[in-house]
């Protein structure tokens, strides 16, 4: 869309699909990818490691924290990387 730049497109997806679209912006890049432009398959791929341990995880922080259930795992670890990558936690 004219206008709308890369990370705009992206929050606005993730806004619309938040189950399964991940939010990617500069610290989500930084902080969880390394830099690098590749999201998708290695996000995929932690998420299904170890028996889902990692989306296991991350649906207990979600409970610990008191967040309703259609906080989805994945808004988890977009937070929280955030929060991270940010100098906020």
């Amino acid at each position: 869309m004219p206008g709308l730049g890369r990370t705009t497109v992206r929050k606005l997806m993730a806004r619309k699909r938040p189950r399964l679209i991940p939010v990617f912006d500069s610290v989500i890049q930084a902080h969880l990818m390394g830099g690098g432009d590749e999201l998708w398959v290695p996000l995929h791929a932690a998420q299904r490691a170890d028996g889902c341990a990692l989306h296991q995880q991350l649906i207990q922080l979600r409970t610990l924290a008191a967040l309703p259930e259609d906080v989805s795992a994945l808004r988890v670890l977009d937070v929280l990387t955030w929060m991270e990558g940010s100098s906020r936690a």
